[in-house]
């Protein structure tokens, strides 16, 4: 059980008392100085607010999602590389590094199936490391054309989930976030939220349109959030794993999500 009695805004960074009353309840305490600043990062924040905040959950697939990412398993992916390359593979292949080179599409559809909305609730119950490990591959594919249909929460979690990836291949957290420390939920809630100022900051149609206002708030914020987030993981974790930190967030940022070409 987190026991703070003061911390720092996860968008600005300013010292305060106030803090998220559902995910404290929850065992964690994520600070926000005003209803303006949680607001600001709502959109996202509420995948993870509540029960959901500790240990970390990632939400299921919508029915919408699961179904458009099984009609496109095998259709080629341009993928954001590093300096303007882009790799085309089909989701599938990408998917079966992780869930196993032996399955089959059918099988791969039937495991993102069990991760989405429609999916028995005791299914991911019994099993919740398998889901959520299924949940961080299929989250990278479930946005295509962030231009024409990607929501901002969607845009998020997508670039959320190759972070984790990322994080977990440099070896600086584990990949299952539901098996964080507090530390790293902790970072891991700045950092959904760090994203999400960056989405809103962007000057793409998204389908859920930000006011004036949380744009103008969003691009405001977007430093001040990211120092704010560094300054945390130096604190705690140290300088090396914040430098690490900065650099996979550069490679992961939301306008290298996944596209289709």
């Amino acid at each position: 059980m987190d026991t703070q009695t003061t911390g720092k805004c996860l968008v600005c960074g300013a010292v305060t008392r106030s803090r998220c009353s559902a995910c404290a309840t929850a065992g964690i305490d994520l600070f926000f100085c005003s209803p303006e600043h949680q607001r600001l990062v709502w959109p996202t924040h509420r995948s993870f607010c509540g029960p959901n905040a500790w240990p970390v959950v990632f939400p299921r697939l919508t029915q919408e999602e699961a179904n458009h990412l099984i009609s496109t398993l095998e259709t080629p992916i341009a993928r954001y590389i590093a300096a303007e390359t882009w790799l085309q593979t089909p989701a599938v292949d990408m998917m079966k590094q992780r869930l196993g080179r032996q399955k089959t599409t059918a099988e791969i559809a039937a495991d993102i199936r069990s991760v989405s909305d429609g999916a028995p609730a005791d299914e991911v119950a019994t099993s919740p490391q398998r889901s959520q490990t299924i949940l961080l591959v299929a989250r990278m594919f479930t946005v295509t054309d962030p231009s024409q249909s990607t929501t901002i929460p969607q845009a998020v979690l997508a670039t959320l989930w190759q972070l984790v990836l990322a994080l977990d291949q440099s070896r600086l957290i584990v990949s299952i976030p539901a098996h964080y420390e507090l530390r790293e939920a902790r970072l891991l809630h700045r950092i959904a939220c760090y994203q999400a100022l960056e989405c809103m900051a962007l000057s793409r149609p998204y389908t859920w349109q930000p006011d004036s206002s949380r744009m103008q708030g969003a691009q405001s914020y977007r430093r001040p959030c990211l120092q704010a987030l560094r300054a945390f993981a130096i604190e705690a974790f140290d300088e090396v794993f914040a430098y690490k930190l900065m650099v996979e967030l550069e490679k992961s940022a939301p306008q290298t999500v996944a596209i289709n070409r």
